[in-house]
């Protein structure tokens, strides 16, 4: 048991060193409708190191849209429901307005609404993250430095699985279906 829990611990803190390379000179953009939500994760940004000129906040969709153009930032947090309109639109519009970037970009979703069809329709877009209101700074530090971890460093099995989108996109469907079935 010591084992296990020793091997996690230096797991965690390797984790931790690779994230804190990751966020050198690294913009973040947080976007939520509420002021104690956009505080909260500043904060959170400023203990991991990242420069308040480097942090960006948005209360609003389309002040969201428009720190992405001037910004294109390399993280973004955004709110499901961000006024009238939801976080997931900007995400496709990063994606199709920035393909490349976007492979390099984390993009995670803080929401409140625990629907089904919320969560569902979070996990058809492959965002990289889900992170459910109420929270502890300390779980969202630890889901920001797992799914950056994972951004940069993919298990094998997501490379496998990313060759085989690939091979989709290429029109290759024996040798997508290959990867899918191999991951």
């Amino acid at each position: 048991m010591k084992d296990i829990s020793a091997t996690q611990s230096k797991l965690e803190k390797q984790q931790a060193a690779l994230f804190e390379l990751f966020l050198d000179r690294r913009k973040v953009l947080i976007a939520d409708s509420l002021a104690a939500t956009r505080s909260s994760l500043f904060g959170l940004f400023r203990n991991l190191g990242v420069r308040p000129s480097q942090l960006f906040l948005a209360n609003t969709y389309a002040d969201a849209e428009e720190l992405v153009l001037k910004q294109k930032p390399h993280i973004v947090i955004v709110e499901y429901d961000l006024g009238s309109r939801c976080g997931l639109e900007l995400f496709q519009k990063m994606r199709e307005q920035y393909p490349d970037e976007m492979k390099k970009t984390l993009f995670l979703i803080v929401t409140n609404n625990t629907s089904q069809s919320a969560v569902a329709r979070s996990l058809e877009e492959d965002i990289d993250g889900y992170i459910i209101k109420p929270y502890t700074l300390e779980y969202v530090r630890r889901v920001i430095i797992r799914t950056t971890t994972d951004k940069v460093r993919p298990p094998l099995y997501m490379q496998i699985i990313e060759m085989g989108k690939q091979f989709m996109v290429d029109g290759d469907f024996d040798a997508a279906e290959k990867m899918f079935r191999e991951a």
